[in-house]
């Protein structure tokens, strides 16, 4: 097991990868609660892009979020901290996170994804991405 973790964390550095999904988060979190607990746990300055998808007509989160880290480093770092996690601010969570690699990777490819005609009508902050 633990070898098997170590060599994955490695594989996840050669890969560069730098945006990260982050899977069984609670349903009410919104992108500012996300960025909110990724900077009280040591994150502040070390991502540019965080995004919660979450029903339009609820603003219910979906389970899952995204964050794009400035260094495929500070995105191991990030892995190493929250994978497997029970806790989110502050409460425990039924299913511990998962980590992953993001399908699109870097800030680049996450913004285009949401600059579509029906993205760009999103008035309400709360669904809106950040983007630093």
């Amino acid at each position: 097991g633990r070898e098997l973790q170590r060599g994955h964390q490695k594989d996840f550095l050669r890969e560069g990868t730098t945006t990260l999904m982050i899977r069984n988060l609670p349903l009410r979190l919104t992108t500012q609660t996300l960025v909110e607990e990724l900077c009280r746990g040591g994150f502040a300055g070390k991502f540019d892009f965080c995004y919660v998808p979450c029903n339009f007509a609820t603003g219910q989160g979906r389970g899952f979020g995204f964050v794009n880290l400035l260094s495929p480093a500070m995105a191991e770092e990030l892995h190493t901290k929250w994978r497997g996690s029970r806790s989110f601010a502050g409460e425990a969570l039924p299913t511990a996170m998962n980590i992953s690699v993001a399908e699109l990777q870097g800030k680049s490819a996450n913004v285009a994804a949401l600059a579509g005609p029906n993205r760009r009508r999103i008035r309400n902050p709360v669904l809106r991405p950040f983007v630093a």
